[in-house]
């Protein structure tokens, strides 16, 4: 990192996006009183493993394994099951939607699956159970007598020498698979075979948003193939390991291939011109556009919709985005930075910012604003819709409401941290801000640190101080804010400012592998807001369970 860089830290820059007028008008949030129930949701039982509890993605379901007097048994929503000599890692499963069930056990030396209660029947060996989206379907692999094949809802398809790379398609309605056979690899959707290729790398397949769609790589002889739903759609020397993109729809899918020594994008199957160098592939909303950078004889630019932009030194794109786009969420610019003639630029559309000795973008979330930073003589100049506003020494963290009204970010001047929102220092400015907005941008709160503690500002209402705050929720229409908050080592729900009594632990959800895969809509969250003014949340009590509701209608 250059000095520049390091002054500039996270930065953003916009350029020709009509200016807006002032922040919106806050409606004030009368103080109400908070209702708090705690309903008992399970407990551990003393024979309980803690290490295999699991709640399924829905927060409905509880399961854990429990030990006693040498068997071991499934303990699902408080009913014990069975008793088996042994429940297999990584013990009870569900399905992302609709509460399903599955685990692997042993008995007289033989493996089960048991779904949903049921026993399936007994085998040598068997894999890890993979349930569909909403639990509907199952598979895994199974061995008997020596020979290994799928058992799909049930029903064993046919034996095979090896079998890998098993998933369900996002909408889980088909099952893809490898199958070697006679030394040569077979895809299989839902056991039905097609083609045979010398290697098949299943460990990357690519699945489009909805799950419509699937794609991947096969290898025959020295050529690669690109197999889009399992149908071959061009032969290449290479194709890239990081991925085919598809686009929001699913329409459209794009990967880089190699052919002569160059880089080719292929689009639907079809190769386009060679580069260098290709990547940051963009589609816009419908598949309609595509925009990526690519490289020539050591000058890069930008590809929209198959014309060639202005060449740069370098580009690169916003800075302060999770997953960096080139494309605005509307599909309405292609925004990014670029390096010309040793000073930096930002370039939207194919038009350019004054030159700056550091640049970064931001677009809000649907893309018809941009927030900028662009650091000059080592200040700092934030621009919001193409104007000039404040300078500060170093400007971080900055933030957009959901729909776009409201921005904030953290600047500093010397050694004073100040956080802005809307252009205008906050009061009682010292310090770091987290801003967080509703959906409407009519409220928001900041997280707000000290050296010992945090506290969260609702709109201008201060909330207690906590040793950590964690998950800030606003309500549908934005009018409640709820959090997480810790105290002397206890955890406490606060909804408006008003707390439950203190627990052990909140309970963590982590997104599920394949649920980040295929981009499933699954919230790690762990407060859910169950209508305008009610939330809860699952909390832990010594061995007991509790999901805790917080009214503010006060019911």
């Amino acid at each position: 990192m250059t000095a520049s860089q390091a002054v500039l830290r996270v930065v953003l820059f916009a350029i020709g996006c009509g200016a807006y007028g002032t922040a919106p008008a806050v409606d004030a949030v009368e103080p109400a009183h908070v209702a708090v129930r705690e309903i008992p949701f399970g407990s551990l039982s003393a024979g309980g493993v803690k290490e295999t509890v699991q709640f399924s993605a829905d927060r409905l379901n509880l399961a854990y394994v429990e030990v006693g007097q040498g068997k071991v048994h499934a303990v699902i929503n408080g009913k014990a099951g069975k008793d088996y000599e042994n429940v297999l890692k990584p013990g009870i499963v569900f399905s992302l939607e609709g509460g399903h069930n599955a685990y692997r056990v042993v008995n007289d030396k033989k493996f089960v699956a048991v779904v949903d209660g049921k026993e399936g029947k007994p085998y040598e060996a068997m894999g890890a159970i993979l349930l569909n989206r909403d639990g509907t379907r199952h598979a895994y692999v199974a061995k008997s007598e020596g020979k290994v094949f799928i058992v799909l809802d049930g029903t064993e398809g046919l034996p095979a020498e090896e079998i890998s790379g098993m998933a369900f398609t996002a909408d889980g309605k088909r099952l893809l698979s490898v199958v070697k056979r006679e030394g040569k690899n077979r895809i299989a959707v839902d056991g039905a075979e097609r083609g045979t290729f010398d290697a098949l790398n299943m460990e990357h397949v690519y699945l489009s948003p909805s799950g419509s769609h699937w794609a991947c790589a096969g290898m025959r002889g020295n050529k690669v193939l690109l197999l889009l739903d399992g149908n071959e759609s061009g032969s290449f020397e290479n194709i890239r390991d990081d991925g085919i993109v598809f686009s929001p729809d699913g329409s459209h899918s794009v990967c880089v291939a190699a052919a002569g020594g160059k880089t080719v994008p292929v689009v639907d199957g079809i190769a386009g011109k060679s580069y260098d160098a290709a990547g940051r592939f963009t589609f816009s909303k419908d598949g309609k556009r595509l925009a990526f950078i690519a490289e020539r004889e050591k000058a890069q630019f930008v590809v929209d919709d198959g014309k060639e932009g202005k060449a740069y030194e370098k580009i690169r794109m916003s800075e302060m985005d999770f997953e960096p786009a080139l494309m605005s969420a509307d599909g309405t610019r292609v925004a990014y930075v670029a390096l010309d003639k040793g000073k930096w630029v930002a370039v939207v559309n194919g038009v350019e910012s004054k030159p700056v000795d550091e640049i970064a973008i931001k677009l809000s979330p649907q893309g018809h604003r941009m927030v900028a930073l662009a650091l000059k003589d080592k200040k700092t100049t934030v621009v919001v819709d193409g104007a000039e506003t404040r300078t500060y020494d170093m400007v971080d963290l900055v933030y957009f409401s959901p729909d776009g009204s409201r921005y904030a970010y953290n600047g500093k001047s010397g050694d004073k941290r100040i956080p802005i929102l809307d252009g205008q220092e906050t009061k009682d400015p010292a310090g770091f801000s987290e801003f967080h907005f509703s959906d409407d941008g009519k409220h928001v709160a900041q997280i707000r640190a000290s050296d010992k503690d945090r506290f969260v500002r609702r709109d201008d209402a201060d909330d207690k101080a906590y040793e950590r705050v964690q998950y800030i929720t606003f309500s549908p229409y934005g009018a409640h804010c709820a959090y997480l908050a810790q105290r002397n080592g206890k955890v406490l729900a606060v909804l408006d400012g008003q707390e439950s009594k203190e627990f052990d632990d909140m309970l963590h959800f982590d997104v599920p592998k394949d649920a980040q895969a295929s981009k499933l809509p699954f919230s790690p969250n762990p407060i859910v807001f169950d209508g305008p003014d009610k939330m809860h949340t699952l909390l832990r009590r010594g061995n007991d369970f509790f999901k805790v509701e917080l009214d503010a209608g006060g019911k």
